[in-house]
């Protein structure tokens, strides 16, 4: 039954586009479709338990990395002094996987700086956001709705990071002919 149902979305979208479904929609589909995608709907976890494993659960080097980075960029923007008109430092992670590159962020961070972060999180996956909310019980750590939210409440201004998004993004080739 649950076959049927998904070949028959399928031929639904196949007849919107006119027989082929173009890779960058099937893609959206296969991921994020509320009831078929992948992420959305299939996912068990990420890391060695999970369906697969990134640099952040396999080791620590990435977070720590990218937690020099926040420190380098917040001194260099004028946010890591007590002049900044709200006194957060902005931060935004699309797609937190299992929440293992936040968590070994926020352990990495200078302590005076990681009381002051905002770090919000992008998640279209209701599981991998569950697994999160568990690992993540920081002070400062919080979950948005859509990037354009997220900036908008920061004024524009923010780290943006991800480490899995761009492996997801659909692509065109283009040949110059």
């Amino acid at each position: 039954m649950e076959r049927h149902r998904i070949v028959s979305f399928l031929h639904r979208v196949q007849e919107e586009h006119g027989g082929a479904i173009p890779v960058e929609r099937f893609m959206q589909e296969a991921l994020y479709h509320p009831e078929y995608g992948y992420y959305t709907a299939n996912i068990r976890d990420v890391g060695g338990r999970g369906d697969f494993s990134t640099s952040a659960t396999l080791g620590t080097e990435l977070g720590a990395a990218i937690a020099r980075w926040i420190e380098a960029c917040s001194k260099e923007l004028g946010w890591n002094g007590w002049n900044r008109v709200f006194n957060r430092i902005p931060l935004i992670e699309i797609g937190a996987g299992n929440g293992s590159l936040a968590r070994t962020i926020l352990r990495n961070l200078n302590p005076r700086l990681r009381w002051r972060v905002d770090y919000m999180i992008h998640e279209t996956s209701p599981t991998l956001r569950r697994i999160q909310r568990k690992r993540l019980r920081w002070r400062g750590v919080r979950w948005i709705a859509s990037l354009a939210e997220a900036l908008f409440q920061t004024k524009g201004e923010a780290l943006i990071f991800s480490n899995e998004l761009v492996d997801a993004f659909p692509c065109r080739v283009f040949e110059r002919g």
